[in-house]
């Protein structure tokens, strides 16, 4: 390419208003065509001039050519990668000195020494090269003039050279702050995408959403367009009406100074599919008109449905914990009161000659073994009562319970079943599961007592490789089987479901129920490491759930140990001996004695287990069997035990207790206990043990 001959002299003085560049900036397509139009506009405004526009790369330091519209292309390619730094021809120093390079005749220009030979052969003669600053103060490239001849600069010419480098950085400055904030948003738009939760934007004034997040799909069923479309009807059209004016509340105290910062409100919103969502709402002011009154709000919704029944299902698990512990306290001292009403009545029955009296005493004796059974479900309603596990088919489990049922199930009530034969092994105590399927079986028989058409089904599914419904309610991971109870009844509230469990707590008129029977069963579900659930709505029936986790090999035998008599080392001979009763309470102390005592046995009492020991050494002969309670203060019955087997080895131990919380059965041997015995001793069970004993 030939350069234009141009007369040149030492006085060039550009003309032209560079205030006309910014409209040639501003109808420009791209940074690139920006460039070339101002390179083009100011060739124009100094006839002798050849343009150059070099960009600076951070990445590697250098200057690369981004317009050269009049200079030579092979010139062109020599500035490629242009290195910056000192004595680097004009651009390079520009760029590296931030200040413009006057570089008169490059001949005798030190700067050009490594240079001048490459530029002379394309006939250029002179340059000048004025860096092309961002906002921030960043070299973005150089802006420079090449002239066919020696050029030295006026300050008028350089100032206005460098008013044309300004707005040519402002063109690319734009250009970049344009790509970075397409950069930006687009990354932006990628974190809203991910995020779970819906990003929303909202107008206070119109009551609408003006910008709502993909999540929307996942939360509630609908499209963003859609939520946006509803405009101001769409609170009221998803929120549930209990929760709206909390709402309404929420949103209009943005106006007041409480409004500031970040605020929550929790409600319930309607799916798609007519579900309802617990959702938690936070937001924060973004904008106010000019008068303060709020304007836009900026938040996120987050569906916190299944946190909320985590959080319900762990205030109820800690409900029934310590209402657990209350009744197994109750218990433990209702059972010493039992101990004595039992032996007293066991004791007086022999006496008495009057018929009337012997019924009397009878009807006694009969209510105190039935509030024996009373406290008995209430110590498996707190977990409180060990359990006398093997392992059984389930299957026969519920075939034998559903066979009882029939018995005293209503002609009426059409019962249908469904039994999955695979294999469900359960290792756990036969007669309190099958008290769970009857008592599920006879709530469901009552709550159809006035239905027209009375239903029920009762099922049995395996799920070998376990059911994420199970592990929600907190069933162990594995083989699972779901005994289900359904009925077509009257239903139950909210309200009731949520007091199902809880101990003495009934739907039924008083006289018809203790309240005692969905606590008793959720207590020996769970002490089997299952759950309990119910789901009912109100005139539409009730299903109840029961999930247990279950082996699928075949069952096979295993001992069996009960609260009543677990006699661990029993002794083959039988004769009187002389038993050593210890016991806090006075009266159940004597109630024990007097009840060894009429078996044919030597007994005398201590109250203190300290003395009992010290009877023990200074006589360690002098008992044969030491029969203790297990909680008393200063010193627990299974202490005493390790203590008194110290004294005397061939010492029979065995433990009393109205419960059995705190000292794990399988301790026994370990602490020389030969028996355990639960109160309320009866003379029967403490004549069989006696005997065991020898």
């Amino acid at each position: 390419m030939e350069l234009r001959d141009s007369p040149l002299d030492t006085d060039i003085e550009p003309h032209g208003d560079v205030r006309a560049l910014l409209s040639v900036v501003a109808d420009a397509t791209s940074v690139a065509d920006a460039l070339t139009s101002i390179c083009t506009w100011v060739e124009q405004a100094v006839p002798t001039a050849h343009c150059s526009v070099l960009l600076f790369d951070r990445a590697s330091g250098t200057l690369n050519p981004a317009a050269a519209p009049s200079l030579p292309v092979d010139f062109v390619a020599l500035t490629e990668r242009f290195p910056v730094g000192p004595e680097n021809a004009c651009c390079g120093t520009a760029a590296h000195e931030r200040r413009t390079v006057v570089c008169a005749d490059i001949t005798t220009d030190s700067r050009w020494t490594r240079w001048v030979r490459l530029t002379l052969p394309f006939g250029l003669r002179a340059c000048w090269s004025v860096p092309m600053m961002a906002l921030d103060g960043a070299v973005l490239g150089t802006f420079a003039l090449y002239f066919r001849r020696p050029a030295p600069a006026r300050d008028t010419a350089v100032r206005w050279l460098e008013d044309v480098a300004r707005i040519a950085a402002f063109a690319i400055d734009r250009d970049r702050a344009f790509h970075d904030a397409e950069k930006s948003r687009r990354f932006v738009d990628r974190i809203v995408e991910a995020i779970p939760d819906v990003v929303f934007t909202f107008d206070l004034v119109a009551q609408r959403f003006t910008w709502v997040s993909p999540a929307s799909e996942l939360i509630g069923g609908y499209a963003p367009s859609e939520l946006v479309a509803f405009g101001h009807e769409v609170m009221p059209r998803l929120v549930h009406p209990d929760d709206l004016p909390a709402f309404v509340a929420f949103q209009r105290a943005w106006a007041s100074e409480a409004g500031r910062g970040v605020r929550t409100v929790g409600y319930r919103v309607r799916h798609r599919d007519g579900t309802w969502r617990a959702v938690e709402h936070r937001s924060l002011l973004l904008e106010r008109d000019p008068d303060g009154r709020p304007r836009v709000a900026l938040g996120l919704i987050r569906d916190v449905t299944e946190v909320r029944a985590v959080e319900q299902r762990l205030r109820q698990s800690e409900r029934m914990e310590s209402l657990g512990k209350l009744a197994g306290g109750i218990a433990h001292d209702f059972n010493n009161v039992l101990t004595v009403i039992l032996n007293a009545v066991e004791q007086v029955a022999p006496t008495l000659q009057d018929p009337r009296l012997r019924e009397a005493n009878a009807d006694a004796l009969a209510a105190a073994r039935r509030a024996r059974d009373l406290i008995t479900q209430i110590l498996a309603f707190s977990r409180q009562q060990e359990v006398s596990r093997q392992p059984f088919a389930l299957a026969m489990l519920v075939r034998e319970g559903l066979r009882f049922f029939e018995a005293m199930r209503a002609s009426t009530i059409a019962l249908t079943a469904h039994i999955d034969e695979r294999p469900a092994v359960v290792d756990g105590d036969i007669a309190q599961l099958q008290q769970v399927l009857l008592n599920l079986c006879g709530n469901a028989a009552y709550a159809l007592r006035s239905v027209p058409s009375p239903q029920m089904h009762v099922s049995l599914t395996v799920y070998p490789d376990g059911d994420a419904r199970a592990t929600t309610l907190g069933v162990a991971h594995g083989a699972v089987a779901r005994l289900l109870v359904q009925d077509n009844g009257e239903g139950m509230t909210d309200d009731a479901i949520a007091r199902a469990f809880e101990p003495f707590f009934s739907t039924k008129p008083p006289g018809e129920g203790t309240g005692l029977g969905l606590a008793v069963a959720h207590g020996i579900v769970t002490s089997h490491g299952g759950a309990l659930a119910l789901r009912s709505t109100p005139g539409h029936g009730t299903v109840a759930e029961v999930w247990l986790p279950v082996s699928v090999e075949s069952p096979a035998a295993s001992r069996s140990l009960t609260p009543s008599v677990a006699a661990l080392s029993p002794l083959p001979t039988t004769r009187a001996r002389t038993v050593l009763v210890v016991d806090d309470e006075p009266a159940v102390a004597r109630a024990i004695a007097r009840a060894v005592e009429s078996l044919g046995h030597v007994v005398s009492t201590e109250g203190d287990p300290q003395r009992a020991l010290e009877r023990l050494r200074r006589d360690p002969a002098s008992v044969d069997v030491l029969l203790t309670d297990l909680t008393m203060p200063g010193m627990s019955g299974d202490v005493l035990a390790r203590e008194a087997r110290r004294i005397a080895p061939a010492l029979h131990v065995v433990l009393v207790s109205g419960y059995s919380a705190g000292y794990p059965i399988d301790d026994a041997d370990r602490d020389g206990i030969a028996a355990v015995l639960g109160k309320p001793i009866d003379r029967q069970s403490l004549a069989a043990l006696l005997d065991s004993l020898g």
